[in-house]
């Protein structure tokens, strides 16, 4: 019982001290402690300004391991697959791009866990969430991830019928 009580007088501590901040300080704060609170792949997501220059699976893995920080053990957990392709997929990333992503567009955000079903390719994943989610047309679609009108359609095509 006086743990609880001692939590909480903290926790009200905090709080008021939280308050007496400027409102901007406070959103910086809450989203601090949002991020740090959160499991890696529940409400986390990728910006999809990161696919333009690798393919779906080297931008997720390149970014959930440099802008994540985490280890490829726990990407391939996120991700289900295993931490040696998530290695591979990582390691090859580099022969094609070696600059820093660019992780910009947060507008439109993939989260982790959508890459848990592994009926569909990753690339499936992402565009049925871009245009079930937030429907996005498949030119636009095709604009943000770097790929052609048709491969968009395709993939689409694909992943509906997967789901049937």
């Amino acid at each position: 019982k006086w743990k609880k009580y001692i939590i909480n007088v903290h926790t009200e501590n905090i709080i008021d001290i939280i308050n007496k901040l400027p409102a901007e300080k406070q959103a910086e704060i809450l989203l601090s402690l949002k991020k740090k609170l959160e499991k890696p792949g529940e409400t986390q997501g990728i910006p999809v300004s990161i696919f333009k220059k690798l393919s779906a699976l080297e931008a997720i893995t390149r970014y959930m391991k440099d802008e994540q920080k985490l280890s490829f053990n726990e990407i391939g957990k996120i991700l289900n697959r295993s931490s040696i392709t998530i290695r591979t997929s990582y390691n090859n990333s580099f022969k094609k791009f070696k600059g820093k992503l660019d992780t910009t567009d947060t507008k439109h955000m993939i989260p982790f866990n959508i890459f848990q079903n592994r009926k569909k390719s990753i690339l499936e994943h992402i565009v049925s969430y871009l245009k079930d989610k937030y429907d996005l047309n498949f030119k636009t679609i095709a604009e943000i991830l770097n790929k052609n009108y048709q491969t968009i359609w395709t993939v689409y095509r694909r992943a509906n019928a997967k789901q049937q």
